[in-house]
C-alpha cells in the first residue's frame, strides 16, 4: 500500500437484537425499515499503534489490574 498504517479510515460496526419485549415500551419494531442507523456519541477506543510493542506494561490493558471487573464494576455489569 506504501502509506503509513492505518491508511484508511477505521469505524467501529454494532449490532441491534429485538428488544421490543422490554426496550420499547411495548411497540413493535418496524423491521420494514432496516438497515438501521446509529450514532455514536462520546465513544472512545484505547489502541495500540500497528507495528510497536503492544505488550508493554505500559499500556493500561496489560496490566493485571484491568484483566477482570472490580466488585464495583461487576455489580454495575449486572443492573
Amino acid at each position: 500500500m506504501g502509506g503509513r498504517y492505518p491508511s484508511n479510515g477505521m469505524y467501529v460496526l454494532g449490532s441491534i437484537w429485538n428488544g421490543e419485549e422490554w426496550a420499547s415500551g411495548g411497540k413493535k419494531v418496524d423491521w420494514s425499515q432496516a438497515p438501521f442507523q446509529a450514532d455514536y456519541k462520546g465513544f472512545s477506543i484505547l489502541g495500540c499503534p500497528f507495528g510497536r510493542n503492544c505488550d508493554s506494561q505500559s499500556f493500561l490493558w496489560n496490566k493485571p489490574n484491568t484483566w477482570q471487573l472490580n466488585p464495583k464494576q461487576q455489580k454495575m455489569y449486572q443492573l
